[in-house]
C-alpha cells in the first residue's frame, strides 16, 4: 500500500493544528493561565518602579532631616513656617 506525500503533509498539519488548539485551550482556560501572568508580571513592575521612588523620596527625607538636625536656622525657619512657631517676644499675625 503506497501513501501519497501529500496526504502525509495534510495528516501533519491537521495533527499540528489540533495540538496547537489544545495548547492554546489549556493556556487560557487554567486559573493560571498566561493572561494572569502577564497582569501579575505587569503590577510587579509597576510595584518595583514604586518602590524605587519610595526609596528615593527616602533618600531625600532622610538629607532634610540631618539637616534640620545639624542646622539651627534651617529648624527654626522649618518651624515657623510650618507650626507657626515664634519666640517669646514676637507677635504673630495670622493671615486667613
Amino acid at each position: 500500500m503506497e501513501v501519497d506525500e501529500n496526504t502525509i503533509k495534510k495528516s501533519f498539519w491537521r495533527y499540528a493544528v489540533i495540538a496547537a488548539v489544545i495548547c492554546l485551550v489549556f493556556m487560557f482556560m487554567r486559573r493560571d493561565n498566561v493572561l494572569i501572568w502577564i497582569q501579575t508580571r505587569h503590577t510587579l513592575n509597576q510595584q518595583e518602579k514604586r518602590i524605587e521612588a519610595l526609596k528615593e523620596d527616602n533618600v531625600r527625607l532622610d538629607s532634610r532631616i540631618e539637616d534640620l538636625v545639624t542646622n539651627r536656622d534651617s529648624l527654626e525657619k522649618f518651624a515657623r513656617e510650618t507650626y507657626g512657631f515664634c519666640s517669646p517676644e514676637e507677635d504673630v499675625y495670622i493671615d486667613e
